[in-house]
């Protein structure tokens, strides 16, 4: 231990130096005595007193600091304001890195708020290639520039403070794992210069070398080739021709295709219409184009790839025909691409790609200094930082990229590749130390390495649409056509109904919107005339939209969402076959029994030695007895088997009964089916319009009432704002539900927000609900709604058998829906409901 230092003691009181703890003094560190530093020349007269005196350069970079403190420690410089008046070179350094972060993340710096850098220590866990499952710890500094923002452009909400990566190459290179050929990021951190910054222009050699890589070793990559059928007028650029070329043909030529913003330039300026396909089909018609698509063409050029598909000109777009015929081809022209251009630099048709040659070049983003004598330099941000842009919140764009197999990514920057394989990326200084393999781009996560044989294709398709809406569209009649090629990726033989696949139909219903303020009902144009909104699909709002899931896997968030079990209700909507007569169709809900077949391999899977915990099904009633106690308390429209009726202190029959009687959705419905003697509702009304659902379900009347709290998103993790709590419309006024999300109610309900108002409700599902519901159900309701009477206290939250509902308005003879919630099953059984058809809008 040194010595006190006075300087070092006013700085830690000054909270110039943020030491947490008590292990070390500022001063231990400080002064520390350092042969690495002895290495290097400073240049003091170019520091200010405080740099000069808490040497930096040792503090953030020196390994003998870290073997005294391996905490995090704050060094703060000062206010922009301040280090703008400021001549010390280090200062001035760390404001030009801020700067010239804030102008590529699009932020605007707040002046009044200090800069200031962390230095952390990550320890993780590296695995030798060689040797089998052997491990060793890796320990590694980060040293973080935080900055504090006053708006962001393009991260909405954004946390504060921003941050920037700062690296050097002082001393020796840090040790990596080994890398087989495939390991992107690792292969690129081996082969590159520690300190190295992006050049002005791109390296289109090492461009060429990931997708020759991509090519021959990646087996995945090779093997997701779209199988889609290309459309009969399938065109494609010919950037040598620079014309127009008809190519449907089989097999398909290579191509790349491109993704981009069209901007806000609705002019017909390089676009494919009726009156100039024909010129531009004639050698050298292509010369004069929007800046963005001759970049396309010479980045073709420069990989080696002939042909450029891009919809402004290898789509008639005046012809309604030719271009919606290839708006429903866009999965099979996205899937067979050999590589999607992804242009997130630049909001328009005209922005074009930065650093595709000296002519264009980038700017220099990354900031070296040597005054320390090594080089520090700014790490430029990660992939889901990079790619922040106006192209990431349009709604087209977001399929272009899922459907493709390898895109290559321009942003202000860099360029980024990425495959099946992980990332790429062309400043090797600042990857990560060990390759990122982002699921949110993949087409399909769920069934990619999943313990268990069920394949479900929804869990994958929930997941895009939630995703898809985060992002705008210009038209909003383009709600279904911009989702279109990934519907059709997952439910090409079974179809979608106004944006809901139908053999996923039960799920796909039981959605919910995020508790956004800016939440709005979509609403028709008068040239929408052939778009159909119904209320119970998700295209009727414009926000960001939840599903329910299924309960099973160890992922918190299912214990929020709730899980769907069976549903109530066999679906069934309208024909239209250009006669008069009425014609209605059951939609076919094919893949329920995958959502029995995944809770079978889920218990299956459960170690009846564990202890019984909130997120484990050890303890926890089986999902049929779920669906046996809901027709016992008449929530099914058939008499109820004498062997399933409740006795005072015995449940219903065991799970493996159960599972044996009933092994599938299909065995249940057929046992229902056979004990139904219900008397069917006078004829449908006469103005039966496409988009109608019809189904015989149980329907009652609750009270609604909010609780005075205010809505929020809290946090990454959606946690449903369950402000708008239901009661019996008789009683003590005790809880027994929830709805999901309050603005959605508000926005479509009539009634005012602080008043109770009594709703009509009816039944979709059986399910186990959310804790976030039964959060907010009254104890003793839950006591009376629990399975297992002698479930411990500290469980009466979890495993709540629940009937999934929702909230509607009828408008004469049909439903319009308001909201979705969950209600305890007890306390449905107790409101009364009534069977009836229920025709919903």
């Amino acid at each position: 231990m040194t010595s006190p230092c006075s300087i070092c003691s006013d700085y830690v009181q000054q909270r110039k130096l943020e030491f947490p703890g008590e292990d070390v003094t500022a001063s231990d560190a400080v002064h520390q005595d350092c042969s690495e530093c002895y290495e290097y020349g400073v240049t003091e007269s170019q520091l200010c007193s405080f740099c000069s005196h808490v040497r930096p350069y040792h503090l953030l970079t020196c390994g003998c600091v870290r073997d005294i403190y391996d905490g995090q420690f704050t060094i703060v410089l000062g206010t922009p304001k301040e280090l703008q008046q400021e001549a010390c070179a280090f200062c001035r350094w760390c404001l030009q890195v801020a700067q010239a972060d804030s102008r590529l993340r699009q932020y605007t710096i707040n002046e009044e708020k200090v800069l200031h850098i962390m230095r952390r220590i990550n320890i993780e866990n590296m695995e030798h290639r060689r040797g089998g499952d052997s491990h060793r710890a890796d320990w590694h500094t980060e040293i973080i520039l935080y900055i504090t923002s006053k708006s962001s452009r393009f991260v909405r909400d954004s946390v504060n403070p921003q941050y920037v990566m700062l690296g050097h190459d002082k001393g020796a290179q840090r040790t990596l794992p080994e890398a087989d050929s495939t390991t992107l990021i690792s292969s690129t951190l081996a082969n590159s210069n520690t300190s190295s910054i992006v050049p002005p222009c791109i390296d289109w050699a090492a461009a060429r070398r990931w997708m020759a890589v991509c090519d021959k070793e990646h087996n995945t990559c090779r093997g997701d080739v779209g199988t889609g059928k290309l459309p009969f007028n399938f065109r494609l650029v010919d950037v040598q021709l620079e014309s127009l070329v008809d190519a449907y043909v089989e097999p398909c030529l290579s191509f790349v295709s491109l993704s981009y913003v069209w901007g806000a330039d609705l002019s017909h300026d390089g676009t494919t219409r009726r009156h100039n396909l024909a010129f531009l089909k004639q050698p050298g018609s292509l010369r004069n184009l929007p800046r963005m698509i001759r970049d396309a063409m010479e980045v073709c050029k420069r990989l080696g790839e002939r042909y450029l598909w891009v919809d402004r000109l290898c789509i008639v777009q005046d012809d309604k025909q030719d271009k919606y015929g290839q708006i429903r081809s866009l999965e099979a022209i996205y899937s067979r691409a050999s590589l999607v251009i992804v242009a997130t630099c630049g909001d328009s048709i005209h922005s074009g790609l930065t650093g595709i040659n000296d002519k264009c070049p980038r700017e220099g983003y990354q900031i070296p200094t040597g005054v320390f004598g090594f080089t520090m330099v700014n790490k430029l941000s990660g992939f889901e930082k990079a790619i922040h842009s106006t192209w990431n919140e349009r709604a087209w764009t977001y399929q272009e990229v899922i459907l493709a197999r390898r895109r290559l990514y321009f942003t202000p920057a860099e360029i980024w590749f990425e495959c099946l394989e992980g990332h790429q990326r062309e400043n090797g200084f600042s990857a990560g130390r060990k390759s990122e393999k982002d699921l949110g781009n993949r087409l399909r996560v769920y069934n990619s390495g999943r313990v268990g044989t069920t394949r479900d294709d929804y869990e994958d398709y929930r997941r895009h649409l939630e995703n898809y809406s985060r992002r705008a569209l210009t038209y909003l009649s383009d709600v279904y056509h911009a989702f279109h090629g990934i519907e059709d990726a997952f439910y090409s033989e079974g179809g979608t109904t106004f944006g809901l696949p139908e053999s996923d139909f039960n799920r796909a219903l039981l959605w919910f919107p995020y508790d956004w303020p800016g939440l709005q009902e979509r609403t028709l144009e008068p040239d929408d005339e052939d778009l159909t909104l119904p209320s119970w699909s998700w295209a009727s709002l414009i926000g960001h939209i939840a599903t329910c899931n299924v309960y099973g896997s160890m992922d918190g968030r299912l214990l929020q969402r709730g899980s769907f079990y069976c549903s109530l209700c066999e679906w069934s909507t309208c024909i239209e076959d250009g006669s008069q007569q009425q014609l209605t169709r059951r939609i076919n809900s094919v893949n329920d029994d995958n959502v029995w077949k995944q809770l079978d391999e889920i218990w299956a899977g459960q170690d009846p030695a564990e202890k019984s915990h909130f997120d484990s099904f050890v303890g926890v009633p089986d999902y049929r007895q779920f669906l046996a106690l809901a027709w016992t308390k008449g929530c099914i429209e058939a008499d109820v088997p004498d062997d399933l009726l409740l006795l005072p202190t015995v449940s219903v029959m065991s799970a493996e009964g159960l599972a044996s009687r009933w092994p599938t959705v299909g065995a249940f419905r057929a046992e229902v089916q056979r004990r139904t003697h219900h008397t069917e509702d006078p004829p449908f009304p006469p103005s039966i319009r496409p988009g109608y659902l019809f189904a015989r379900t149980q329907s009652t009347i609750l009270r609604v009432e909010h609780d005075g709290d205010k809505e929020h998103l809290r946090g990454d993790i959606y946690v449903p704002n369950t402000h708008f709590s239901i009661h019996h419309t008789q009683g003590d006024g005790t809880i027994i539900g929830s709805l999901l999300g309050t603005v959605e109610f508000r926005l479509r309900s009539t009634a005012a927000s602080d008043q109770a108002v009594d709703v009509d409700f009816i039944a979709l599902a059986v399910g186990s609900m959310p804790v976030c519901v039964s959060k907010k159900v009254d104890s003793e309701s839950l006591k009376r709604n629990r399975f297992y009477r002698d479930r411990p206290e500290k469980l009466l939250e979890f495993a709540q058998p629940g009937i999934i509902v929702m909230a509607v308005r009828w408008d004469g003879p049909v439903a319009r829906r308001l909201a979705l919630g969950w209600v305890t099953l007890q306390g449905w059984a107790d409101s009364k409901p009534s069977f009836r058809t229920v025709v919903l809008a």
